[in-house]
């Protein structure tokens, strides 16, 4: 994977549902939305976690493209076998 693989966002975004505050503990929950040749889509849970419970307070996106080459000639290249076979288990039920 390292080589000189390179990963580039090309979309992110977060959507805010509720405030937090310094020192509220926080899980961040990825998940894998969409998984193409060159391409790797992840979804976001932000929830804040206290005695009792849990609240989510932002979700968000982030759309990477796998790219290969030196900077001046930077091309899209396959996900690695490695990284995909990584991931796959994070799919999100149905698809």
């Amino acid at each position: 994977l390292r080589g000189d693989l390179k990963l580039f966002t090309l979309k992110c975004e977060c959507e805010y549902v509720a405030e937090i505050s310094a020192f509220d503990e926080l899980s961040i929950r990825m998940r894998l939305d969409d998984l193409t040749q060159t391409q790797i889509g992840f979804s976001f849970d932000y929830v804040r976690i206290h005695p009792d419970g849990e609240d989510l307070v932002a979700r968000g996106s982030q759309r990477v493209a796998c790219m290969r080459g030196p900077n001046t000639r930077t091309l899209p290249a396959r996900v690695p076998e490695a990284l995909r076979a990584a991931l796959v288990p994070y799919l999100k039920a149905g698809r």
